[in-house]
């Protein structure tokens, strides 16, 4: 499920601040300078990135900010609601699963 990073910093070139950092994401995430976040949308298919983005992320989101899973209801990507089930279980964090096959969480 890897891209070249040229497929990126092309999808990202009307964001001249944007940064990209290639890697496993798990890895990247424990490199990343620390900040909040209002926002984060996840879509990398599989189990073990969703959770480490949870885990980073969720810690790091604002009160009132938002996570939003893109493959949760995937068939082809089963992972990503497994590990979204599993962190929200474990936290005790309600989200609501969308007729689009996406899930949102706020942090309270």
């Amino acid at each position: 499920m890897a891209a070249p990073i040229e497929y990126a910093r092309k999808a990202m070139r009307d964001f001249p601040a944007a940064q990209i950092h290639k890697g496993w994401i798990p890895e990247v995430l424990r490199e990343l300078p620390d900040a909040e976040f209002a926002f984060v949308h996840v879509d990398v298919d599989l189990y073990a990135p969703t959770l480490a983005c949870l885990e980073h992320f969720y810690p790091r989101l604002v009160r009132g900010g938002a996570i939003l899973c893109d493959d949760y209801g995937s068939q082809s990507f089963p992972g990503a609601a497994r590990a979204w089930n599993e962190f929200c279980d474990r936290q005790r964090i309600a989200f609501v699963a969308l007729e689009t096959g996406q899930s949102v969480l706020l942090r309270e």
